[in-house]
């Protein structure tokens, strides 16, 4: 794998990591305005994680059934806009059912979104390879939400204002997903896209690489 390429999909991945992990604690901000600590634990440990879980079977299921519509590209960058719009909605909503709502549903499209980073890793980047290009997008994603926390004097990333700086990551995640040379298994066809599923293990994988990053999380 050359260094352009890896580069390529350590950004893909980091981006979502960046914007998609700030979001998450941006909502708890606002939910701690509304609710107690206890109640705004169950809804990120519980529901929100349930709406992840359920994303990834979803866009499993699709990948698995209907690969030729699955894998474009268009797909992908069509869950990232829709996040852009319900993470808006979230941060600028001062009704608390909304921002848990549109909350849920954002945790839904990360679980989406999760599933074909997964599936991206497979197709585009050798075994060997992969760890590290996982590790060094997560770690990308956790840092840059850390330097997201001290600005404005620690009050960004609770701030409504903050949907914005979500939004040029999103088109910029967009951006790199668009380029011609990137994620080409989207245009295969059926048979060769279907090999990146070649058994059912790899469902359980997924499920697993999901429960450690919980646990990592929690």
């Amino acid at each position: 794998m050359n260094r352009k390429n890896f580069f390529l999909h350590t950004g893909i991945i980091g981006l979502y990591f960046l914007w998609g992990g700030s979001a998450y604690i941006s909502q708890m901000y606002k939910l701690g305005n509304f609710l107690k600590p206890g109640q705004v634990d169950i809804i990120a440990m519980r529901w929100n994680y349930l709406a992840q879980a359920l994303g990834i079977i979803l866009c499993s299921l699709f990948l698995w059934y209907f690969p030729k519509l699955a894998y474009r590209r268009i797909v992908y960058a069509g869950a990232m806009g829709f996040s852009a719009v319900v993470i808006t909605a979230m941060l600028v909503s001062n009704n608390c059912g909304i921002i848990i709502f549109s909350g849920i549903i954002m945790n839904l499209l990360l679980g989406v979104l999760a599933a074909y980073q997964f599936s991206m890793l497979a197709a585009h980047v050798p075994q060997q390879e992969r760890g590290r290009v996982f590790g060094f997008a997560y770690a990308a994603g956790s840092i840059g939400t850390y330097l997201i926390s001290l600005l404005s004097g620690g009050c960004l990333l609770a701030s409504s204002n903050v949907f914005i700086l979500y939004i040029a990551f999103i088109a910029l995640n967009i951006v790199l997903i668009s380029l011609p040379q990137n994620l080409s298994f989207f245009e295969q066809d059926e048979k060769s896209v279907i090999k990146a599923f070649p058994e059912k293990r790899v469902m359980l994988l997924f499920f697993t690489v999901f429960l450690l990053m919980l646990l990592l999380n929690s």
